[in-house]
Formats: structure tokens, sequence, C-alpha cells
């Protein structure tokens, strides 16, 4: 019996230590595919498809830099934190600065590509805050190894990263960014 529960501390004790550096890996992984993501919309300016001094431009190249950023503080937690806020203060169908520039881009072409880049950041973005979490990881793997739920997970998992990609962007838009004012309160 002893050794029963000396094989659960040590099997706790490995998960938290795996998890405690998932969550950094995730993390730099993520902001790496971001800016990569914002590099590739800077490219396209570069070739003539959106203008650098356009007011566009500069709201998606800065409300991504406001992603990469808020990438180490984005969980599942402060995530259904901030989702219960909003819901709550009757800001559920606001847009995001990154929305609203990129509906504003004048070339169809460019828009387009740059909608898809964007919906590229937010999956990433979705998927480290679910990696970033045990449980989520735990739920996941579950339905996985599951065969009868194998092919409908990931079409559900995109279908809540799409809804979830809005109020992720419009945290990352909003979240102090002062490490001083943080450490304050």
């Amino acid at each position: 019996m002893h050794i029963d529960a000396a094989l659960a501390v040590v099997v706790l004790v490995l998960n938290v230590l795996v998890f405690m550096g998932m969550r950094g890996l995730l993390t730099s992984v993520a902001r790496q595919r971001v800016f990569e993501i914002r590099d590739r919309i800077f490219d396209m300016a570069a070739a003539g498809k959106i203008d650098f001094r356009s007011r566009e431009y500069r709201a998606i190249r800065t409300s991504l830099e406001k992603l990469i950023r808020y990438a180490h503080d984005l969980s599942l937690t402060q995530f259904l934190i901030f989702r219960w806020h909003m819901r709550r203060n009757g800001y559920v169908r606001q847009e995001s600065e990154l929305r609203i520039a990129v509906n504003s881009i004048q070339d169809p072409e460019a828009q387009r590509k740059i909608r898809g880049l964007v919906s590229d950041a937010h999956q990433v973005m979705f998927w480290m805050m679910i990696g970033k979490s045990p449980w989520t990881c735990y739920l996941y793997l579950g339905f996985i190894a599951t065969k009868a739920f194998a092919r409908t997970v990931p079409i559900w998992g995109s279908k809540i990263a799409g809804r979830a990609a809005e109020v992720i962007q419009i945290e990352a838009e909003t979240a102090p960014i002062n490490v001083e004012w943080r450490l304050a309160a």
C-alpha cells in the first residue's frame, strides 16, 4: 500500500515538473510563430501589397505585438475570467482593433491573405492556452484515446478556437503591459 502512495507522489511530481517546463516551451513556440506571422505581413508590405504608412498596417502590427507580449499571461483561467467579465459588462460583441484593421484593407487579396495569417496567429495562441493547462491536456488526450471521438475532436477544437480568438485578441489589446503596475496591484 505504501508503494502505491509513493508511486502516486512520484507521478504527481513528474507531472508538475513536465507541465512547468511545457508552459514556458509552449509560450516560446507560440510567440515565435506570431513573430513569424508578423514578419510575413511585413514582407507583404515590402512587396507593396499593403502600405507601411497605412493605419491598417500599423494597427495590425501593433495588435500582433500586443498578442506576443500577452502570451506569457494567457492561460485558460485568465481567459475564462476575462470572458466572464466581458459578458457581465456587455462587451460580448466588441471587435478587436486587429479585426477592424484587417476588415478595412481595401485590396481583397491582401485582406484575404492577412486574415488567414491572423487566424493562424489566433489558432497558435488558443492551442498554447489549452496546452498550458494540465486539465485540458488530459481531457484532450482522453478524447483522442477514444476512437469514437478521434475524428470529431480536432473539428470541435477548431470551432472553439475560432470563437475564442476575438476574446483573446481583445484581452491582449487591453491587458496592462506595465510590469511595475502588475507588481503593485
